[in-house]
């Protein structure tokens, strides 16, 4: 079995992140689905990035309190809003296997597309920035 990277290795994180991923890759090929290791190995991936989802958005709605709104903060938390529907598309996946989740994926994204040019965004960046700083 391979062995995982640690944080206390000389590579970088993101290395180490890349090795472990391919690990879990190979591993799944191998041992198929099914296995009680992977499915728990398959929630802690998801775990963690629902919370490195939710820590990203946080910092972001402090980034905007503290600095108002802009065209590149809305698209930044429409796309972490898209994200944390595919994480719970996922997470239905991985309970309901006969889920067509890349073609679900794909719907969602066209109607989240959409919905992005619903709003007069210009009309509420300068509401929400007036109120902020006025």
């Amino acid at each position: 079995m391979p062995e995982f990277a640690s944080a206390s290795s000389s590579q970088p994180v993101s290395a180490s992140a890349a090795q472990n991923f391919f690990t879990l890759l190979a591993l799944s090929v191998r041992y198929g689905a099914q296995t009680g290791v992977l499915r728990l190995c398959e929630w802690l991936l998801l775990l963690s990035t629902a919370l490195l989802l939710a820590s990203a958005v946080l910092r972001l709605l402090l980034y905007v309190g503290a600095y108002g709104l802009t065209m590149r903060r809305i698209l930044s938390l429409w796309l972490m809003a898209y994200l944390a529907v595919l994480t719970a598309l996922t997470a239905v996946r991985l309970v309901k296997t006969r889920l067509p989740l890349t073609r679900v994926m794909g719907v969602a994204l066209l109607y989240w597309y959409a919905a992005l040019y619903l709003p007069d965004w210009a009309a509420l960046i300068g509401r929400y920035n007036a109120a902020l700083h006025g």
